[in-house]
This record gives C-alpha cells, structure tokens and sequence, in this order.
C-alpha cells in the first residue's frame, strides 16, 4: 500500500477515532436513565452503541487495513448484535416500544457487521506486509 494511501487512512482514523471518543462520552450518558426505564434514552444509548462499534472498526481497520483485523472485528459485532437482539427479546415482554426500538437499531449493528465481513472476505492481502512483485535480475 503506498504511502499516500496509509497517510489517508490514518487521518480518517484519527477523525474517527475522536468522533468514537464522543459517542462512548454519550453513550455512558444515556445509559444510565436507560437502566432506570426511559425508553428513549434506551433508544439513544442504543444509537451511540452502534455508531461507538461503527465508529470503532473504522478507526481500527484505518490502523491496521488487513482482511484479519476485519475478520475479528465483524465477529464482535456479530457477538454485540446477540447482545441486542437479546435485549430487544426481553424488551419485546417487558415495554413494546422500547423493544422494537431496541430491534430497529439492531438492524443499524446487522448492516455495520455485514460490511465487514464483506471487506474481510472480499479481495485484498490477509497480512500487513504485501508482496511486491517486482522482481530483480
């Protein structure tokens, strides 16, 4: 990858990175009126979830561009999608609403994750360190 190439993705990964820093901050700022029952706070600390994974992968696969960062990374979405459908599950009984809000922005995880594992099993190198092949005689 040439060097112009990384120096674009890095500038993205720290634009991004900063951005995910905010959606962590707000995150932890719904959550907790969350926990107590506000169901549009569920709704908003479910939104900063799925930007803080987007936001996240990103910055990472920014970093580190290769098909095995993006293999891992979309298995924790897949792992952070149950955690969502389990919650809309229970929400679904508990308050409709809150649940299907709850789903809706598990639908949000679902496209973010099957991106990446678009990009992780998509063409590219699996290393860091590409072959050139150019050859000397």
């Amino acid at each position: 990858m040439s060097s112009v190439k990384r120096g674009i993705l890095a500038v993205v990964g720290l634009v991004v990175g900063f951005l995910t820093l905010v959606f962590v901050s707000q995150f932890f700022r719904y959550l907790t009126p969350a926990l107590a029952g506000d169901s549009l706070s569920l709704g908003m600390a479910g939104t900063y979830g799925v930007l803080t994974f987007s936001g996240t992968s990103i910055a990472i696969l920014s970093f580190k561009p290769s098909r095995d960062v993006a293999r891992y990374m979309s298995g924790a979405g897949a792992a952070v999608t149950g955690l969502y459908v389990l919650t809309g599950a229970y929400l679904l009984i508990v308050d409709l609403s809150a649940g299907m809000l709850v789903l809706i922005i598990t639908t949000g995880n679902i496209i973010a994750t099957a991106v990446l594992y678009a990009i992780a099993t998509g063409g590219g190198s699996t290393s860091d360190s590409e072959t050139d092949p150019k050859t000397t005689s």
